[in-house]
C-alpha cells in the first residue's frame, strides 16, 4: 500500500473512533438528562403534594374555627346550669384545640418544605 493510502485509512479510522465517541457521549447525555428531568418531576410532585396537605389542613382549621360558637354556647349552657360538660364533649373541646395547634404547625412546616423543594427547581 502506498503511504498516502495508508495515511488516509489511518485518518478515516481515527475519525470513525472519534465519531463513535461523540455518539456515545450524546447517548450518555440524553440518558442523564432524562434521569435528571425525572428527578425534577418527582420533586415538583412532592412539593405539590405537600401544598395539597397544607390546603387540607387549613380547611380543617377553618372547620375547627367554625365550631367555636357552638363550643362557647355549650360551655355557657353548662355553666348556667352549674354542671360540667359531658365527658365526651369535654374531650372533644380539648382535642379540637390540640388538632388546631398541630395543624397550624403542620401548615407552617409544610409551607417551608414546599418552598424549599420548589427552590431546588430553579
Amino acid at each position: 500500500m502506498k503511504p498516502s493510502v495508508q495515511k488516509i485509512i489511518t485518518k478515516l479510522a481515527k475519525e470513525k473512533v472519534e465519531l463513535g465517541l461523540a455518539e456515545n457521549v450524546e447517548r450518555k447525555y440524553n440518558k442523564i438528562k432524562n434521569d435528571a428531568d425525572s428527578l425534577s418531576m418527582i420533586i415538583r410532585k412532592a412539593a405539590q403534594d405537600i401544598d395539597e396537605v397544607s390546603d387540607k389542613a387549613k380547611n380543617i382549621i377553618r372547620e375547627i374555627d367554625n365550631t367555636d360558637k357552638d363550643v362557647k354556647k355549650l360551655t355557657q349552657a353548662a355553666d348556667d346550669l352549674g354542671v360540667g360538660l359531658p365527658s365526651g364533649a369535654e374531650v372533644a373541646v380539648r382535642q379540637l384545640q390540640v388538632y388546631k395547634n398541630d395543624l397550624k404547625q403542620l401548615t407552617s412546616k409544610a409551607s417551608k418544605a414546599s418552598n424549599d423543594l420548589f427552590s431546588l427547581l430553579g
